[in-house]
């Protein structure tokens, strides 16, 4: 089923959670997520090139690096690359049919904001295996202590709450005192009402 919310991400997400979820390493998803928005990336700065816009399937690099890749065929038919055959060679080509900056914008920020959850700040465009092997587990170990830490502060909440809740049924479970307060001048219980008389005597007497 898609879904049709405005502004809902969760095909594109769910298609780059697919690429990360293949059974390849992660060079291999590395480096199809960067080729991925290099070639969005190329689109978008040059809207007129067809160039840019025509993918040769038969490309060795582009076949290894990203369409053997699970998932990155079904991201690229997302954003409107469409299979054909190209008119000059007769061979098989993934066109864009429609270029929607917009859509290639998102798609090229979610890519980068999965590439930074998987790997950080690796500050280089070509890392080692042995680079995006540590990046992993460094960024999978901050999000383990990330999560243990917000378990660690809604145990505390809980606590609190429960502390909370103990003391105030023990409030309750008073009994509240039969002795009345007292009404200031007397234990008559009344309250003198003044009479506009003597309001304007007062007021006369004071004025004098």
């Amino acid at each position: 089923m898609v879904c049709t919310k405005p502004g809902c991400n969760c095909v594109t997400n769910k298609l780059i959670g697919d690429i990360i979820s293949s059974t390849r390493s992660e060079h291999s998803i590395f480096y199809a997520l960067k080729t991925l928005a290099h070639i969005l990336k190329n689109v978008m700065e040059n809207p007129n090139e067809q160039k840019f816009q025509t993918l040769k399937m038969t490309n060795k690099k582009l076949k290894e690096v990203v369409l053997d890749v699970q998932g990155t065929a079904e991201l690229l038919q997302h954003v409107g690359f469409q299979q054909q055959k190209s008119q000059q060679t007769d061979e098989n080509v993934l066109k864009l049919a429609t270029v929607d900056q917009k859509q290639l914008q998102v798609v090229y920020d979610l890519i980068h904001v999965a590439l930074f959850r998987l790997f950080g700040n690796l500050g280089t465009d070509t890392p080692s295996d042995e680079q995006l092997e540590k990046a992993r587990h460094d960024r999978e170990q901050e999000v383990a202590d990330q999560v243990a830490k917000q378990a660690q502060v809604q145990k505390q909440k809980e606590k609190l709450t429960s502390i909370f809740n103990e003391n105030r049924e023990d409030v309750q479970s008073r009994p509240i005192s039969s002795s009345k307060r007292q009404p200031v001048g007397g234990n008559s219980g009344q309250v003198h009402k003044f009479s506009n008389e003597d309001l304007m005597q007062s007021g006369g007497e004071g004025g004098g």
